[in-house]
């Protein structure tokens, strides 16, 4: 189980969730590549916030800005959506955005273990702020870094060898 397998049950959510698993799967053992699958999974789930908030489609249609949006930190910064999404939400995918910044501008290798988890545990933010504004579930969950730890065992492990890795566990 994994902070995010539960989105992969809800067909709204099937833009984005996948990517939102894949990134966790890889905070521990690829901290950059789980950055940049965060950062992919914001852009797809922001996406759909601008989709299914019909207020938010229209004045984007009518500005025509929904096509020259291509990333969280443009969407974030459209004054709409800022009056929607609360300042801390913002600020968290702010902070993803401008983490996954520091990989193109610095050495990819000082990319540590934890700037990885706190873009989940950020990403994993907004999903509840959507699940919550959005109605698709009104019990927010809380993220659980242990979690995290499991899914990334398991993302190491084939099919074909996980009895032979489990055996090896208990031995």
């Amino acid at each position: 189980m994994s902070n995010f397998e539960y989105l992969l049950k809800i067909p709204a959510y099937e833009k984005f969730a996948s990517t939102c698993v894949k990134a966790e799967n890889q905070a521990k053992s690829e901290p950059v590549e789980s950055i940049e699958l965060c950062v992919k999974a914001l852009n797809l789930a922001m996406h759909w916030v601008y989709e299914t908030d019909n207020k938010l489609n229209k004045i984007s249609m009518l500005s025509s800005k929904i096509n020259i949006l291509s990333n969280s930190c443009n969407f974030i910064s459209e004054a709409v959506l800022k009056n929607v999404i609360a300042k801390d939400i913002a600020e968290k995918i702010e902070f993803i955005q401008s983490t996954k910044d520091k990989i193109i501008y610095r050495d990819p290798s000082t990319v540590k273990e934890e700037e990885a988890l706190k873009c989940l545990e950020y990403l994993f933010d907004f999903i509840q702020w959507i699940e919550t504004t959005y109605g698709v579930n009104e019990n927010p969950k809380t993220f659980e870094q242990d979690l995290v730890e499991n899914a990334s065992i398991w993302s190491d492990v084939s099919i074909s060898n996980a009895s032979n890795t489990i055996k090896k566990w208990f031995k």
